[in-house]
C-alpha cells in the first residue's frame, strides 16, 4: 500500500489493510511523514519512503493558500502530488516492487508513484478514494497531463487521455450520500462502510458533567497552517457559550497549549480516536473534510460544517441536502458562527433523525472485509484462493 505523507491520506487505506491482514494476507505500507506514523500506530508494517524536501513543497502550498480555487487546487496536484512527491517516492516504490514482488499495489488516489511503478514493474494496482467522487474526478483530470510528461521521461506507453490512470478497480469508503450528482470516469467504485466496533469509554474528562458532548475538529491539514490556533480559538469561544462539553482535536503535530487557557467544559487533545468520540457525541463541528464527515454520518451524528477548501464545500452541501446537519459559509473567518449552528443541531430533532437515517442506509454496504475478494481477483489469485 502506498500513500502520500498526509495523515488524512493514509486513513482510508487502513480498514482495507486490516481486512487483508485478517484474511492472512501480507501488507506493507510504504509512506513517509505523518502517514508513516499513523500506519505504525495502527500496528502495520511500514517502509519509510523518501520525501520531497520542504523547500520543494512549501512554496507550492503557500501559493495555493494565497489563491484558493475550489475543490482541489491545481498547484497542489501538479507540483506536489504528481510532482515533488512522485519523484521523491518513485525510486523507493519501484525498488520495493522488484524486491518484495507484491501481488497488487493498493494506493490512495493522490499517490502517483504507485501508478508509474505498477506499469514499470508490471504489477496490478487498485485505487482507494481519499474523498468524494468530485475530488477523485478533479484530481485525475489535473494529474493526467502531468503524468503523461512523466511517462515520456520514463519511456512508458502514452496515456494522453488518462485511460490507463482511470481504468482500474477503485474502492471507496465515501457514502453515496456525498457522491450524488457526480459521474466519475472509469469503472464505478466499489463502496464499503467502516466496520462497526464497540467504542472505548471516553476518559473521565468532565467528572459529574453530563451535558451534551460536541466534537470539534478541523482535520489534519488546518493545524499546520496559519489558521492555527486562531480559527480553533474562535470556534472554542463560540461553543463554550453553549451548555455543552467540547472535545477539541488539533492533530498529532499541533500543540494544544497554543490554544491558550480553555473555558470551563472544553478539553483539547492532539490525536483522538474519532470513532470512540463520535459514539458519545451529540454533535460534530468540523470543516467538512471527508475523514470527519464520513464517520459522523456512519455513526448518525448530526454536523455543523464550516467548509474551507478542497472537497469541504461539496461535503457541506450534501450534508445540508440530506438534512443531516447545517453549514456555516464564509470560511475560517466565520468560525465564531459555529456556536449558533451547533445550537441548532442540538435543538432541531429533525437533523438528528436524518443523520441516524443516513447511518441506517450506510449499514447496508459491505465492510472492507468484502474487498479482499476484489483484490484477489485483480491479482489473479481467485483460483488459488479457492
Amino acid at each position: 500500500m502506498t500513500t502520500t505523507s498526509g495523515a488524512g491520506h493514509v486513513g482510508p487505506l487502513l480498514p482495507f489493510a486490516r481486512a487483508i491482514a485478517a484474511a492472512r494476507g501480507e501488507v506493507l505500507v510504504a509512506a513517509g511523514g505523518p502517514a508513516a506514523e499513523v500506519a505504525d500506530a495502527a500496528a502495520l508494517p511500514v517502509h519509510v519512503l523518501a520525501q520531497a524536501p520542504p523547500e520543494r513543497r512549501e512554496p507550492h502550498f503557500a501559493a495555493a493558500r494565497r489563491d484558493p480555487r475550489g475543490n482541489v487546487h491545481p498547484i497542489v496536484v501538479e507540483h506536489i502530488f504528481a510532482g515533488a512527491d512522485l519523484w521523491a517516492a518513485l525510486p523507493g516504490v519501484v525498488a520495493l516492487c522488484r524486491r518484495w514482488r507484491p501481488d497488487v499495489i493498493v494506493h490512495e488516489s493522490c499517490e502517483f508513484a504507485a501508478v508509474l511503478a505498477a506499469e514499470l514493474c508490471d504489477v496490478p494496482r487498485v485505487r482507494v478514494a481519499i474523498g468524494t467522487a468530485a475530488t477523485e474526478q478533479r484530481v485525475l483530470d489535473l494529474a493526467t497531463p502531468v503524468l503523461e510528461a512523466r511517462r515520456r521521461e520514463l519511456g512508458l506507453a502514452r496515456d494522453p487521455a488518462g485511460a490507463r490512470l482511470r481504468d482500474v478497480r477503485s474502492l471507496t469508503l465515501c457514502p453515496p450520500t456525498l457522491d450524488e450528482d457526480v459521474d466519475l470516469d472509469g469503472p464505478p467504485p466499489r463502496r464499503f462502510r467502516l466496520r462497526p466496533s464497540a467504542p472505548e469509554p471516553l476518559p473521565e474528562l468532565w467528572p459529574g458533567d453530563d451535558r451534551p458532548l460536541v466534537y470539534l475538529s478541523f482535520g489534519s491539514v488546518v493545524p499546520g497552517t496559519p489558521l492555527f490556533p486562531g480559527t480553533y480559538r474562535a470556534a472554542i469561544d463560540a461553543l463554550s457559550a453553549l451548555p455543552v462539553r467540547v472535545l477539541v482535536a488539533v492533530g498529532r503535530h499541533a500543540d494544544p497549549a497554543r490554544l491558550g487557557p480553555l473555558p470551563d467544559g472544553v478539553r483539547a487533545h492532539g490525536w483522538v480516536q474519532q470513532g470512540d468520540v463520535m459514539a458519545h457525541a451529540s454533535a460534530v463541528a468540523c470543516h467538512g473534510g471527508s475523514g470527519t464527515v464520513q464517520p459522523a454520518l456512519a455513526t448518525g451524528v448530526p454536523l455543523a460544517v464550516l467548509p474551507m477548501f478542497a472537497d469541504q464545500p461539496h461535503n457541506a452541501r450534501r450534508v445540508v441536502a440530506h438534512g443531516a446537519g447545517v453549514a456555516v459559509w464564509g470560511g475560517p473567518s466565520a468560525a465564531g458562527e459555529l456556536g449558533p449552528a451547533v445550537q441548532r443541531v442540538l435543538t432541531d430533532a429533525r437533523l438528528g433523525d436524518r443523520a441516524r437515517a443516513v447511518a441506517a442506509e450506510l449499514d447496508a454496504l459491505p465492510t472492507p472485509d468484502a474487498a479482499v475478494e476484489d483484490l484477489r481477483e485483480v491479482a489473479g489469485l481467485r483460483a488459488a484462493a479457492a
